[in-house]
């Protein structure tokens, strides 16, 4: 038997012993987590301030909070979540802003508007690249537009979508959220 034979058969005996040691030290110390550096947690919590000072009146619209899906908070494990429905004061017309801030990136992969709102019984009908404006500022978004029969009424939603990345990429776009999940960085904001 040569000696490289017995160098392989050595490590294919330690292999799964050292593996299931890493494992249970993995476990044991909670799991591996992108926020481990210096900083994560006052930028988490500058960011739950900025979400907790969400005027409830913008304009002509006044709001009003909903309570978040606890299947949603479990899921997502936020950060910080803000439900709130505005209705416009004259028309009385109405929106709902949704502002979810995960600080693993990787929970928001499977929640946004292609999973979530068929999960939830609409069907997509139409997806299209659109913009939205804040405070003047125009940022990319993507509109998805929803359908649904409930109560033998057919229902129409639409929603736009977009995403903040830590970097400073505003982007209505899931491949945003999967470069911000490879960042070792930034995954964690």
């Amino acid at each position: 038997m040569s000696e490289q034979h017995n160098i392989v058969a050595r490590a294919n005996r330690v292999a799964p012993v050292l593996a299931g040691v890493v494992l249970v030290l993995i476990g044991v110390l909670g799991g591996f987590t992108p926020r481990r550096f210096q900083g994560a947690d006052a930028y988490l919590n500058d960011v739950r301030i900025a979400i907790e000072a969400m005027p409830y009146k913008v304009g002509d619209w006044i709001g009003r909070d909903t309570p978040p899906t606890p299947a949603a908070i479990k899921l997502l494990r936020p950060n910080k979540i803000l439900s709130r429905d505005y209705v416009h004061q004259y028309s009385l017309g109405a929106v709902r802003l949704l502002i979810v801030h995960c600080s693993d990136t990787r929970d928001m992969q499977g929640h946004y508007p292609p999973i979530c709102y068929p999960a939830h019984g609409w069907t997509q009908v139409a997806s299209s690249a659109s913009r939205a404006a804040i405070d003047g500022v125009i940022y990319p978004t993507r509109r998805y537009v929803f359908e649904r029969v409930q109560d033998g009424r057919s229902r129409r939603l639409t929603v736009d979508n977009l995403f903040i990345m830590p970097t400073g990429e505003v982007s209505g776009e899931i491949s945003a959220l999967d470069r911000g999940a490879r960042s070792l960085r930034y995954s964690g904001l």
